[in-house]
């Protein structure tokens, strides 16, 4: 089954990037409130919501924002996910 993992990135001005990460996982099906960890992070992120498709075999999440103060710190930040196998998506 494919995991497909969604955060977005918000500035203090509200700008906003989509990233995203796949998995193929077997053992677990995540739920709503269930944190996750990954090494792009500092501190776990919390599951906002869950969506499984079972005819496609996948489940699908969204993570909790992941807020930065300085505008100018986005691309940084986006890099920084890059080097931790996240794509963006917008």
């Amino acid at each position: 089954m494919n995991l497909i993992i969604d955060i977005c990135i918000v500035s203090k001005n509200n700008s906003r990037k989509l990233l995203r990460k796949e998995f193929t996982i077997n053992s677990i099906l995540p739920y709503k409130g269930l944190e996750i960890e990954d090494t792009a992070w500092k501190n776990p992120k919390e599951i906002l919501n869950v969506t499984y498709n079972p005819t496609d075999d996948y489940v699908y999440i969204n993570l909790e924002d992941d807020k930065i103060s300085d505008e100018a710190d986005i691309n940084s930040h986006i890099e920084m996910y890059k080097l931790h196998s996240w794509k963006i998506l917008n």
